[in-house]
């Protein structure tokens, strides 16, 4: 009886120790961290992390990635699942955050061949119901890291040579995906130097249409990417380190060692040389209220005190302010105080610490809330409420141009750096073209799509913009986001030319003729205005670049160097402004 209770107990031990390994190597496929460090030109450039999850039904690719000194968004979030049996994309999430919160998202779901697609970098947006993209086609783009495991999840390692595949391409405009076809090429096997060891790796090459070249390196016999690299554009993505993870109650099996930890980058480092210190005080962070609303900025003061000082109210671009937008404001900010210009640079609402959601303004609410900020600033005992400038930049101009009109006994000038455009490739009046939409590609490096498919894009935007303008709806729900169709409307309705033409205060517009939204016919008619108009000055540069300077970096360190010339003629036209008002 004994003998028996002994086997007894030791059979459910190891019925318990099977269970317990089986659920342990469930873990251990089920979850998987990934690290990746992303370089430009041999400089680190960002990093990545990606999470693998298994489900039942589906597999699950969620990605951090981070990029510090990108000139445009610094973090992006990535979701793609796919179905567990065919490998293929059920629905793919990107959110691109700029520097102060708010992003740019885009979504797609694949169902029986058909794409339903939102863009939504507000107040633009786009969104599209059953568009045919196949029912084998997968999502891609050459920096995009989580969109090569779809593809190595379709590639046959069995067959391997080369292999093709449809792929769509999701552009950031308003404008549907697209299609194309890529070439996956085995090359060789190989070993590759990666987290501090040789690693037994197999090569590829990666080709489509208007897309530079890749070469793919991936693990032998798992098949995860060990690196990415595109020697035209000089990046290369690499991989760091790989971590499985416990579910449940067994918490994390192992630690990252710190260099290889996914953490954020560490804050801007000050570059001023002792013995050197600039004429101004760093930004001091300021709170003011619109309505229900308290909205923050960052007040760059003069160091000299005394005399009440001029005052610039800055107002940023739609959508979400880039990495470079921001130095060149805080660049812009620290070179006017020098001068002895205050300067307010302010978040609208939901932007930054201020109150609110920024997908819920128009331009009603925007316009309301640069009048606070111009108030505020007003009321100030240390600026000349006589010498109030607001100062907008590219689609934030023609905002500016609004509240210099409506407050005209307040507002000295306004000040329009960049064009103030309406968006990529969007004409409000006209819709787009063939022609405008093969310019736009050409300029994204897409390169030629087939007629048949450019007019079936032309025909999806335009019916896109009369549904918009059609609507009386201020929000509709889809992909369960909820957007703000009274916002778009008043986009597509500006005439911003027109609002500089019949400008009633003294206008200062500047603006580079290598600007991606020039237009040559607007901006002639506009110098003809200007000619006859002594109040309005519009100062043309051959080159100026999207930014008005260039951003660098050293180390942790990231510099803006604004352009001279433009900072020169924004100082001298305020103090012309101030010698006028004597």
């Amino acid at each position: 009886m004994k003998r028996l209770t002994v086997i007894f107990v030791i059979s459910v031990v190891l019925i318990l120790v099977m269970l317990a390994l089986a659920f342990s190597f469930v873990a251990f496929s089920a979850h998987n961290e990934y690290y990746y460090d992303i370089l430009r030109d041999d400089e680190l450039a960002g990093k990545a992390k990606i999470d693998r999850y298994v489900t039942e039904g589906k597999v699950i690719y969620k990605s951090r990635v981070e990029l510090p000194y990108s000139r445009e968004y610094v973090t992006i979030h990535r979701r793609l699942y796919l179905n567990k049996k065919n490998r293929l994309p059920i629905r793919y999430e990107e959110d691109a955050y700029g520097v102060r919160n708010s992003c740019r998202t885009t979504i797609l779901e694949q169902k029986d061949g058909a794409t339903e697609m939102l863009y939504f970098r507000s107040p633009v947006y786009f969104e599209t119901s059953g568009y045919e993209t196949g029912d084998r086609t997968l999502i891609f783009s050459e920096e995009n890291i989580v969109a090569y495991l779809q593809v190595i999840d379709n590639y046959n390692f069995w067959r391997k040579g080369t292999q093709y595949f449809e792929i769509m391409v999701p552009m950031d405009a308003p404008i549907p995906v697209m299609r194309k076809k890529l070439e996956m090429r085995y090359l060789d096997d190989s070993y590759s130097g990666v987290m501090g060891r040789k690693v037994e790796a197999e090569r590829f090459i990666l080709r489509s249409q208007g897309m530079p070249e890749i070469l793919l390196c991936l693990e032998k016999y798992s098949h995860f990417p060990l690196s990415v690299k595109i020697r035209k554009t000089g990046l290369d993505i690499i991989m760091k380190g790989h971590y499985r993870k416990f579910w449940g109650l067994f918490g994390r099996l192992s630690t990252e060692p710190d260099d290889l930890a996914f953490s954020r980058y560490k804050p801007e480092k000050n570059t001023d040389k002792a013995g050197d210190a600039p004429a101004y005080s760093t930004a001091e962070e300021v709170f003011f209220e619109n309505g229900p609303l308290i909205l923050a900025g960052r007040l760059w003061k003069p160091a000299k005190e005394g005399d009440p000082h001029p005052a610039v109210v800055f107002v940023s671009d739609d959508g979400p302010v880039m990495n470079a937008a921001d130095k060149m404001f805080s660049a812009l900010g620290k070179k006017l105080s020098e001068s002895g210009v205050m300067v307010l640079d302010f978040d609208t609402s939901g932007k930054g610490k201020s109150q609110g959601n920024f997908r819920d303004v128009d331009d009603e609410s925007l316009i309301n809330q640069i009048i606070s900020a111009c108030r505020y600033l007003a009321g100030r005992n240390d600026v000349d409420a006589g010498n109030l400038s607001v100062l907008g930049y590219k689609g934030g101009g023609y905002l500016a141009l609004k509240v210099s009109d409506m407050l005209a006994d307040e507002i000295s000038s306004c000040i329009v750096l960049g064009l103030p455009h309406n968006g990529p490739v969007i004409d409000p009046v006209n819709g787009i073209n063939r022609d405008q939409l093969r310019y736009y590609l050409e300029r994204e490096g897409v390169g030629a799509i087939d007629e048949d498919y450019t007019s079936k894009v032309v025909n999806t935007v335009n019916r896109h913009l009369e549904n918009v303008a059609a609507t009386d709806d201020g929000y509709v729900y889809f992909l369960r986001k909820k957007i703000n169709v009274r916002a778009y409307r008043d986009y597509l309705a500006r005439e911003p030319y027109r609002e500089m033409a019949n400008h009633g205060n003294p206008l200062l517009f500047i603006y580079g003729r290598d600007d991606k939204d020039h237009e040559i016919k607007l901006l002639e008619s506009l110098k003809m205005v200007s000619g006859a108009n002594e109040m309005i000055k519009v100062t043309e540069f051959r080159r100026l670049g999207e930014f008005l300077g260039e951003m660098s970096s050293e180390g942790d360190a990231v510099s803006f160097d604004l352009d001279k010339d433009v900072t020169g003629i924004i100082i001298g036209w305020i103090k012309k402004l101030g010698n006028s008002a004597e």
